[in-house]
Order: C-alpha cells, then structure tokens, then sequence
C-alpha cells in the first residue's frame, strides 16, 4: 500500500514494510522507508543545473539514497507528483518545471526519462504496473490522462483532466480531481461516474483502500468566486457523504 504525505512543498510517499537497512542492500531497496521529492532549488529556470532532489529515508530517519538534478517548482496544492510502484522496485517522480517524467529504481539508479511533457500527478497501476498521468495543456482546466507502460510508453489516452489523482484498490479504478471528481476504470479507462465539485480546481484527493471513501481538497481561489476552502468525502460510486469547512 502506498501512502502520501504533503509538508509544505515537500512531498513524501511512504513505500511499506517494517524495516529498512542503510545503505542500500543488492538488489535495492527493501520495501519499507520513505520517498521526499523536494523544492530545495528557488531556481526551476535559467540554469544549466538544478538542484532539487529526490531522496529515500529509513524509518530511523538515515538517508538511504539521494538523486539530485530535479527540476520542480511551487504548485496549488498537495497532488501526487511521486508514485511509487513496489512490487517492481520502482518510483516515478515528475518534474513540472523539467518537463519530464522520470522512473527510478530502489537503489535510485535513473532507469528512464519521458522529456516534453506538462505532468500534473501520476498514479500506478498495481496490477500492470503503467503509469496513469495527468498531463496539463493550456492551464490546470484542460488536458487528458496519458497511460505508459513500465518502459515508458504511451499505450492509452484517455480525454480525462485533473490535478490529481489516485489509485482505488477496492473499486479497481483511478480518481481524477480538479473542477470534477471522475472515477475511471483502471482496465480501459471508463468513466464510471462525474461529479462537479469546484469552480477553479481541486487541490488534492486520496482513497481509503479498504473502504473506498473518497477524501477531496477543494482551495478557494479569490480570483474565482464560488469555492471556499473545504474538504469533501464521497463514497465510493460517487456518492457525497460530508463537506468540512475549513
């Protein structure tokens, strides 16, 4: 199971497990520990090199590996931009400002790059191992969901756009938040259900794995009358169970 955390602009995506060795064993990293992709560098243009980074870190705290050279910057909210995938050994991490998506192994040997891409948030497949990804064109209300495979190939586009997004082990089925909350089937992408939940966007969403209850971030922009800053809980065929006021 794969659980997210956001502190600031550092995003944490714990991997699992009950123990983790340090460092590195052969083979990789065991299943367990914590994955930060940071926003260390107030730089994401105009240089030839940048310095944030993506680290793992043991449940002691001990740094297991750290790859530099990432390319983020500040977002609208606390979206999935890491995914890891453990059954494979594997993490993505996406770039905003580089543009790319990158595929790691537990080691944090750099297996492959897919450049030229506006990345919003990803989600594994536990099943197949693709990668789901939102992909932004023209600002955070249009876009689409791309699918690639373990190689980094596109093998689907499906016409859904978000800001996050979520993989729903009960339901077998990927959520989708951003001016809607959209539930697809993980097996060829279709919409299960829609629901309209804001204005300007979403900020964030998870899934409770056993339950399949849906929790949503909605940030209220000033700009955009309409949302306030609230969190929403739906069931898990898209019913809405509660707002929370925040």
């Amino acid at each position: 199971m794969t659980i997210t955390r956001l502190l600031g602009s550092v995003t944490l995506v714990m991997a699992g497990g009950l123990s983790l060795a340090a460092p590195v064993p052969k083979g990789g990293l065991p299943p367990a520990g914590v994955f930060v992709l940071d926003d260390c560098d107030p730089d994401f243009k105009g240089k030839a090199a940048y310095e944030d980074n993506l680290s793992a870190i043991g449940p002691s705290g001990k740094l297991v590996f750290r790859v530099s050279g990432v390319n983020g910057c500040e977002s609208i909210g606390s979206n999935h931009i890491i995914a890891n995938d453990p059954d494979r050994k594997r993490v993505w991490a996406l770039e905003y400002a580089g543009k790319r998506i990158c595929q790691y192994d537990h080691s944090g040997k750099k297996l492959l790059t897919v450049d030229d891409v506006q990345v919003s948030a990803a989600a594994v497949d536990p099943t197949t191992g693709n990668l789901w990804v939102l992909i932004s064109k023209n600002g955070i209300k249009t876009g689409e969901t791309i699918v690639l495979d373990s190689r980094g190939k596109k093998v689907a586009t499906h016409p859904v756009n978000g800001w996050d997004i979520i993989y729903d082990p009960k339901g077998k089925a990927f959520w989708v938040a951003g001016r809607n909350l959209t539930k697809m089937s993980a097996k060829d992408g279709t919409v299960l259900s829609v629901q309209p939940i804001a204005t300007w966007c979403a900020s964030s969403l998870d899934v409770h794995p056993t339950t399949g209850r849906v929790w949503v971030a909605i940030r209220k922009d000033d700009k955009v009358p309409g949302d306030e800053n609230i969190i929403l809980q739906f069931d898990n065929d898209g019913t809405l169970l509660r707002t929370v006021e925040l």
